[in-house]
């Protein structure tokens, strides 16, 4: 039993001799000796100088391999291949046992194969603190190839300066690993038949390796200077991406190019990028791709050329899911921020989208078919400039569904200050708020061409149109509006509120509110064979300088259950205006207050060459003129020179006593004018309150 035990001790005692330290060029004179001469365990330690070696090969060692250090930490060690070949060949299996670190690696060029610095096969060595600087592959990887099944760690390297065709910094096919705290700068991908991808970092073949807390900035290449990833699904996380550029005409992804893969790309900055020469994508380019991209901040990124799509990002094809990031201050031809083509269907969601610039689609284009569909929930989206669709543009057979967002402060010299939607795009728009956006000609909240638009919830305020639309503008659709509130919109021609062109549909529930135009229809203006229902409205205090403060009609419109009140117009019909308009029909409706400064017309209604039905609608304090032009009278109206005298005076003899409360319980719960006291479209309990706080007085 003794004898085992020092058996035993012996071999352990070896095992410890055998980890040893190699001193170059104390112990031997070239590095590659000292790793022949190495075993398992041991540390090379390579004194400052420059060894002028190539093809080092570990040879499957769990060996350190590793430069001396100056003071302030600056690397004092070189090995320089002198293009002789690569400088390292690590092909033997060797697993992140195998150390190379502190070194200066540079001069490595293969002409014939992969990874002019390092080139690694099958192997996992991990590289820490390197400069790889000034090498070239013909092929792939000019600084690193990771080839066929490698997973390297790669942590706290310096990597610049090196070219490829693919991979100017760093290559992988089919491998992982992780590049970690790394500088990957000024590297470059090019090829003589135009075809250099990953000026950085170039993926390919299901390689998927993590990026972390990286800088990689100032490469260039034709497909994706930062980044390229084919067929890969790669996680970038915590980096900063800037300053790369893609230089080739139908090139793009100035920052990330993503083809065929769903890559994770989170907390990043992603600054600078420019395609400018290339089809799209100044930060992100992604084709066929479904990346999720998470807390990043997506700045200054251009795409310029002719064919420039995506400032920001482009999306051809895929499922992209963009989260809770910052877009912003981006400049394309086409979607300043985000532009998504084709058979995309993206979600963007929780993201602040703003200042970007583009010809079309300042903010947002959406350019897909086939009934793709595209959700944009929780955004805000403001200050975006385009020549159409200043925050969102979308066009082609794209179902576009917003819900939840702020459109505000941007502008369009042409249509849709806020959003335009056209060509058979169908948008669906969901307790948004659409304010303070400006178009140069049409919609200056929405503009609405050939589309079936659904709005519900929302809130348009204080757009500007100049020609017509201040806040909506429809033509050729169909219109489901419902619990909307159109307020302070302002046209310098026709409709205020909204602008209606051969449209039909409804408007249920809404407030159009105190909108303006310089000629007709402030509230709302329906021309040119439009079919509209309204119900439940209320239509207050816009300002026409032409005919129809509340409503100007030329087509069809069935009016019901509204409040038209304080509307104003310098023409004709402050209420509403028909004028050789369709068959219409006004009923349970109280118009009120309306006033026309022109006195030879209607203060109420102005009806020239309609055929107007009006039933159970009570006019009252509309002027001397209340109703002007031939209708048909289909019973339980009441035109009345005032309304009511004071609040609680329901039945206008100036006292107020138990018959006007039985004339308020009269008609609860509807639209009367004479026992609305608190002018809310509603006779309800707040009503019967004022009149019993006044009971038993007279009015003044």
């Amino acid at each position: 039993m003794r004898a085992i035990c020092a058996i035993v001790a012996s071999l352990v005692l070896a095992g410890t001799v055998l980890a040893d330290t190699i001193n170059v060029p104390a112990d031997y004179p070239t590095i590659q000796g000292a790793i022949d001469a190495s075993s398992n365990g041991d540390e090379i330690n390579i004194a400052g100088g420059t060894y002028n070696e190539h093809s080092l090969n570990p040879g499957g060692k769990s060996i350190t391999i590793q430069g001396t250090l100056n003071e302030d930490g600056s690397l004092t060690t070189t090995i320089d291949a002198q293009q002789n070949g690569n400088v390292f060949t690590i092909v033997s299996g060797e697993d992140n046992g195998t150390v190379i670190q502190n070194l200066l690696i540079t001069g490595g060029e293969n002409a014939s194969l992969d990874g002019g610095g390092i080139y690694c096969n099958q192997s996992s060595p991990t590289i820490a603190g390197c400069t790889i600087f000034g090498n070239t592959a013909n092929n792939r990887g000019g600084g690193i190839s990771c080839y066929n099944k490698c997973q390297p760690i790669i942590t706290g390297c310096t990597i610049t300066g090196n070219t490829a065709n693919e991979g100017g910094g760093v290559h992988y096919n089919n491998s992982n690993g992780t590049i970690i705290n790394c500088t990957i700068e000024a590297n470059s991908a090019y090829s003589e038949d135009n075809s250099g991808f990953g000026g950085g970092i170039h993926c390919y073949n299901n390689a998927n390796p993590t990026i972390s807390d990286c800088t990689i900035s100032g490469n260039i290449s034709l497909y994706g200077g930062g980044i390229y990833c084919n067929q890969s699904s790669l996680t970038i996380s915590g980096c900063t991406i800037t300053g790369n550029d893609v230089d080739y005409y139908g090139g793009g992804g100035g920052g990330i190019y993503c083809y065929n893969g769903s890559p994770t790309i989170s907390n990043c900055l992603i600054s600078g990028n420019t395609a400018n020469n290339g089809s799209g994508g100044g930060g992100i380019y992604c084709l066929i791709s479904s990346p999720t991209i998470t807390g990043c901040t997506i700045e200054n990124n251009t795409a310029t050329s002719n064919l420039g799509r995506g400032g920001g990002i482009y999306c051809n094809g895929g499922d992209p899911f963009i989260n809770d990031c910052t877009i912003s201050d981006n400049i394309s031809v086409y979607g300043g921020g985000i532009y998504c083509y084709a058979l995309s269907n993206p979600t963007i969601s929780d993201c602040t989208i703003s200042g970007n610039e583009a010809g079309g689609g300042g903010g947002i284009r959406v350019h897909v078919f086939l009934n793709t569909n595209c959700t944009i929930t929780g955004c805000t989206i403001s200050g975006n400039t385009s020549n159409n669709g200043g925050g969102i543009l979308a066009t082609s057979a794209t179902n576009i569904n917003i819900t939840d967002c702020v459109i505000k402060n941007n502008s369009s010299l042409q249509n849709g200050g806020g959003i335009s939607c056209n060509t058979i795009s169908n948008p669906t728009i969901t307790n948004c708020v659409v304010s303070g956006n400006i178009s140069g000609s049409l919609g200056g909240g929405i503009y609405c061409d050939g589309n079936a638009t659904i709005i519900t919830d929302s809130m348009f305020l204080n757009n500007i149109s100049e020609f017509g639309g201040g806040g909506l503008y429809f033509r050729y659709c169909s219109i489901d509006i419902s619990g909307t509130s159109i307020t302070s919109n302002e046209c310098n021609y026709i409709g205020g509120g909204l602008h209606l062109i051969e449209t039909m549909g409804d408007i249920q529930g809404s407030d159009i509110l105190y909108n303006s135009t310089q000629y007709d229809g402030a509230g709302i203006n329906i021309v040119d064979n439009s079919n509209i229902t309204i119900n439940e409205c209320n239509v207050i205090g816009n300002e026409s300088g032409g005919n129809g403060a509340g409503f100007h009609v030329t087509a069809t419109l069935r009016v019901s259950n509204c409040l038209v009140s304080d509307n104003q117009s310098n023409g004709a019909g402050g209420g509403l205006c028909f004028w050789n308009a369709n068959a219409s029909l006004i009923s349970d409706c109280v118009v009120r207050y309306n006033s026309s400064i022109t006195n030879s017309f209607s203060g109420a209604i102005q009806i020239h060459e309609t055929l107007l039905g009006l039933a159970s609608s009570t006019l009252c304090s509309n002027g001397d003129n209340q109703i002007n032009g031939e209708f048909d009278d289909l019973g339980g109206n009441q035109t009345l020179p005032y309304c009511y005298l004071c609040d609680g005076d329901a039945t206008g003899d100036g006292n107020i006593d138990i018959n006007d409360v039985l004339h308020v319980l009269s008609v609860w719960l509807t639209v009367d004018p004479t026992s609305d006291f608190d002018d809310n479209g509603i006779v309800n309990v707040d009503d019967l309150l004022i009149l019993l706080s006044h009971f038993g007085e007279s009015c003044p």
